[in-house]
C-alpha cells in the first residue's frame, strides 16, 4: 500500500448512466493501494442527472467530492477546477468512461516516484500501447497529433489521451493559468510544461474507444483553431519565438503554387485553342507546373539546399505529392461523411491536414539527406 495521497479528478458531462460503474471500479482498485485518496467529480453543467448521481454516491463515501459548475464550460475548465481543489500529493486526471483502465496508473507512477518526472502522460501511439479504435478515428487522431506536434513543437506522439498523472505542485502550476477551456487543454498544458522546463514522460497505455464519447465535430474544429491560439498565446506569455521561418516559407510557397496552378490553367484554356475545350487536360498541365514550382522553391528557398538536385529527391517529392493528395481526399471524406462538417469548412480543415503532411514529408523525408549533409 502506498503512503502517498492521490487525488483522482474526473470531469463529467452527461455521465449519469455510467458514473456509478466508473466510481465502483475506481474505488475497488484504489482502496487497497493508497492509504489516503480522494475522488473529485466535476459536473460540467450536465443536462442529465449526473450531478444527482454523483451526490448520491458521495453521501455514503467520504472520499468522493462533487463539484458543480453551470453552464457547461468544457473539459479543460472542469479539470482546472478539480485540480485546483485537490489536496493529494499526486493528481490523476482520467475520463469518466475509463477508456484507459484505472489499473494503468501502475505504469505511470514509477516515472514520477522512481525516475523523478513531474508529469507522466498516457499514450495510445507507442509500441507498448494497446488501442482499440475505429480506423477513421485512428486516422483522424494520427493527423491531429501530427498537426499539433508540428505547430507547437511538442515531442510527444499522443497529446490528447485523457489519462495523465501529475505531481500536485506541477499540476497547479500548469492548470492555474489555463486558457483553453475545452478539449484543447491537453496541448496547452504540455506546451506550458515544456516552456517551464518540467520533465514529462510519455507512457504506453491500454485505451478503448467509447461509442458514447461526448467529443463532437464542433470540438474537432474548435481544437484546430485552438492550436494557433495556444501557439501565439504562449509565445506572448513566455516570449518564445514565432513559428519557424521554414514553416512560414513553406506556407508562402503554397500560396505561390496555388497562383501558378490557377494562372497556368487560365492561360491554357483562354489563350490556346486546343485547351479551350479540354479543361481536364489543362488542369493536368497546370498541376504539373505547380508541383515543379513547389519542388524548386521549397528546395532552394524554404530549406536552402544548394547541392545538385538528385533523381532520388524528385522521386520522393512526387511520392510525397501523391501521399498529400490521398490525405486530402481521405480527410475531406472523414470530415464531411463521418463527422458531418459543412463541406467548405471541411475543405479548409483537409487543406490544413494536407499542409501538415506535406511539410513533414518534405523536411524529414524528401530533403532529409541534403538537410543532414548541410548540418
Amino acid at each position: 500500500m502506498r503512503e502517498n495521497a492521490i487525488s483522482i479528478v474526473i470531469p463529467a458531462y452527461n455521465e449519469a448512466r455510467r458514473l456509478g460503474d466508473t466510481l465502483s471500479t475506481i474505488v475497488e482498485y484504489i482502496e487497497g493501494r493508497f492509504r489516503m485518496h480522494e475522488i473529485i467529480i466535476v459536473d460540467d453543467g450536465s443536462r442529465d442527472r449526473t450531478a444527482e448521481a454523483a451526490l448520491w454516491l458521495s453521501e455514503s463515501r467520504r472520499d468522493i467530492k462533487v463539484l458543480r459548475q453551470s453552464p457547461n464550460r468544457g473539459k479543460g475548465a472542469a479539470l482546472q477546477r478539480g485540480v485546483l481543489e485537490s489536496t493529494g500529493e499526486y493528481v490523476l486526471c482520467t475520463d469518466a468512461d475509463l477508456s484507459t483502465p484505472i489499473e494503468e496508473i501502475e505504469k505511470l507512477f514509477p516515472r514520477l516516484q522512481r525516475d523523478g518526472y513531474d508529469v507522466a502522460i498516457g499514450s495510445r501511439k507507442l509500441k507498448t500501447s494497446r488501442t482499440v479504435q475505429p480506423l477513421h478515428r485512428r486516422l483522424f487522431g494520427d493527423l491531429s497529433n501530427l498537426f499539433i506536434r508540428l505547430m507547437l513543437g511538442l515531442p510527444f506522439r499522443d497529446t490528447q489521451c485523457g489519462f495523465k498523472l501529475f505531481r500536485r505542485n506541477a499540476a497547479v502550476r500548469l492548470f492555474k493559468p489555463l486558457k483553453m477551456q475545452r478539449f484543447s487543454y491537453d496541448f496547452e498544458v504540455l506546451l506550458r510544461a515544456q516552456k517551464l522546463g518540467m520533465h514529462v514522460a510519455e507512457v504506453g497505455v491500454r485505451w478503448t474507444h467509447s461509442p458514447q464519447t461526448t467529443v463532437t465535430a464542433r470540438d474537432a474544429v474548435q481544437s484546430f483553431f485552438d492550436v494557433f491560439r495556444v501557439r501565439f498565446g504562449l509565445t506572448e506569455e513566455f516570449g518564445s519565438p514565432l513559428p519557424s521561418l521554414e514553416l512560414l516559407k513553406f506556407m508562402a510557397v503554397g500560396v505561390v503554387n496555388t497562383l501558378v496552378d490557377a494562372g497556368v490553367y487560365v492561360a491554357l484554356t483562354r489563350a490556346i485553342a486546343i485547351f479551350a475545350g479540354a479543361p481536364v487536360t489543362a488542369k493536368f498541365f497546370s498541376f504539373v507546373c505547380a508541383t515543379i514550382s513547389s519542388l524548386i522553391l521549397n528546395r532552394y528557398w524554404t530549406f536552402d539546399i544548394r547541392a545538385p538536385l538528385t533523381l532520388g529527391e524528385v522521386a520522393r517529392f512526387y511520392a510525397a505529392v501523391s501521399a498529400g493528395l490521398a490525405v486530402n481526399v481521405v480527410a475531406m471524406y472523414v470530415f464531411v461523411h463521418i463527422f458531418g462538417i459543412y463541406d467548405l469548412l471541411s475543405l479548409v480543415l483537409a487543406t490544413a491536414f494536407t499542409f501538415t503532411v506535406n511539410f513533414t514529408l518534405s523536411k524529414f523525408w524528401v530533403f532529409k539527406n541534403q538537410l543532414a549533409a548541410r548540418i
